[in-house]
């Protein structure tokens, strides 16, 4: 990855595709895709998102 000077990087989340609907899902009209998941703070965060 090539890195930008003067700014800082960290982990946000790790998003994985699914083909399944899972509870709580969220439609983003922007992203045209469904996304759940993510909600543990502090921990490796993994989204899932669905097409």
């Amino acid at each position: 990855m090539k890195r930008k000077p003067n700014v800082s990087y960290r982990y946000h989340h790790m998003g994985v595709p699914t083909s399944e609907q899972r509870h709580g899902e969220h439609y983003s009209s922007t992203f045209r895709m469904y996304t759940s998941g993510g909600e543990e703070p502090g921990g490796f965060r993994i989204q899932f998102h669905r097409f």
